[in-house]
């Protein structure tokens, strides 16, 4: 990057906080339905904020559901073209009653922002478009062409990306892409990440009875669904966190010495990561854990619902885990 554009984009800073601030005020949860006009509420902000930043082609691209949102520039004649990626929608905030500030609100403390986005992934498409805006403006062009696609539906599994780069295939032709999502493998080392595990989600239900029973009548003698749930996803693992699937990750690249090496090659304090997050240690004790988390597939369980949630308790033996919860 030149050093006009970097002086350039610290001296903007506060200006592209505020921008910062304004996208992460908007709460643009793909997942519910209740929040549509603030789906359309960060287009249209993403969509000034490309034009303005002196990119062409601005626009909605229409799927089959929340639309992407795209610009570009194209001013580099036998240049490779990019296609940057990111996302404008962001998951629930709750539980609302964790968080320390409201979850849309951008709050600033110890040096850090705080709002439901900031980080996944507001902030890293934020750092995309004005890294692109500032290079328009102080250099006149990128050094590539460049093509923003901005995704509403990340946090809700991506139903309809398939469909918009279908419809929209030669608007989108690209030499390469760079994901503005993700993190970063070290904090004090640059690093860009060149794959990812993916994900595959399932929602598992059962049932052990035709309707819920009274737990003073039934109980002892029918099984109980949740139970029933809780012994099969345990099944999942061994005591040490193995994975017990036959056939699970057979498929998968093998781990080679050169990749143990890579993953090591970044400093890694094991006892620190897992203090950061109150977290206690899980996984196969053949692998470290930086190689559990980016060299090897897992199986993550993500939610369980059954029987009786509410305030209070009820005498109830569940039928089934509905509505289902599942494993992702």
């Amino acid at each position: 990057m030149s050093e006009p554009v970097i002086a350039y984009l610290a001296q903007e800073r506060d200006a592209i906080l505020d921008r910062l601030k304004a996208l992460i005020r908007i709460p643009s949860i793909s997942t519910d339905p209740a929040f549509a006009p603030d789906m359309q509420s960060a287009r249209d902000f993403l969509l000034a904020r490309l034009r303005d930043a002196g990119l062409t082609d601005a626009q909605q691209l229409e799927g089959d559901g929340q639309p992407a949102v795209f610009a570009s520039w194209t001013g580099a004649p036998g240049k490779p073209t990019l296609i940057v990626y990111g996302h404008y929608d962001v998951q629930p905030a709750d539980p609302l009653e964790l968080w320390a500030t409201p979850p849309f609100e951008p709050t600033e403390r110890n040096g850090r922002l705080y709002g439901r986005g900031a980080s996944d992934v507001k902030g890293s498409t934020t750092i995309a478009i004005e890294t692109v805006a500032a290079f328009l403006k102080i250099t006149g062009g990128c050094p590539v062409n460049i093509k923003l696609f901005l995704e509403g539906e990340e946090e809700s599994g991506s139903p309809s990306l398939r469909s918009i780069v279908t419809r929209h295939r030669d608007l989108l032709a690209a030499d390469a892409l760079l994901s503005a999502d993700g993190g970063r493998a070290s904090t004090t080392i640059p690093t860009v990440g060149v794959g990812g595990r993916g994900i595959t989600a399932l929602e598992i239900s059962l049932r052990t009875a035709a309707k819920d029973g009274h737990s003073g009548r039934y109980g002892g003698a029918a099984r109980n669904a949740v139970r029933e749930m809780a012994a099969l996803l345990a099944s999942l693992h061994d005591d040490q966190g193995r994975i017990q699937v036959a056939g699970f990750g057979d498929d998968a690249l093998p781990i080679t010495n050169t990749m143990r090496a890579a993953a090591a090659a970044l400093p890694f304090d094991e006892a620190q990561w897992y203090a950061d997050f109150g977290g206690l240690p899980w996984g196969d004790p053949a692998d470290t854990v930086r190689e559990r988390t980016t060299l090897r597939p897992t199986i993550e369980v993500n939610g369980m619902w059954g029987g009786y949630t509410g305030a209070g308790t009820k005498t109830v033996l569940p039928a089934g885990n509905y509505p289902p919860r599942g494993i992702g």
